[in-house]
């Protein structure tokens, strides 16, 4: 496959993960953390290549089949984003166990980590 494919595929990455910034802006107005995520990758101060293969060697089997499952163990014990310290994990483990999301905000979290891992799948093939 032509690195054209591997180009398109790194721009629906970043845009997906841009859309993904922005849901977890909207969900939790008040983390300055996830608008600091935002800006660094709509900057580009990030390479969205180094990005995808980060996601991809963080994401196992296991990891891939926990999103499959909406095994809750997923946000509350891993952290599949390199970029994210140890201390905004916890902060987002807590996010997630709190009266902030209800059962249709988890299925949205859900929905946007299977996209992102169903793209990087695509990216892996072609690496």
């Amino acid at each position: 496959m032509s690195s054209n494919n591997k180009t398109e595929i790194l721009i629906q990455y970043k845009k997906l993960l841009s859309s993904f910034c922005d849901e977890l802006i909207e969900q939790f107005p008040n983390e300055g953390d996830f608008r600091v995520a935002k800006v660094i990758l709509d900057s580009g101060q990030m390479s969205i290549d180094n990005m995808m293969t980060n996601f991809i060697h963080n994401t196992d089997d296991k990891m891939k089949e926990m999103i499959r499952n909406k095994d809750e163990k997923f946000f509350l014990e891993e952290n599949p984003f390199s970029f994210l310290s140890n201390a905004r994990f916890d902060k987002f483990s807590h996010m997630w166990t709190s009266d902030n999301l209800d059962d249709e905000d988890k299925t949205v979290l859900w929905e946007w980590m299977d996209a992102l891992v169903k793209i990087s799948n695509k990216y892996k093939l072609l690496m």
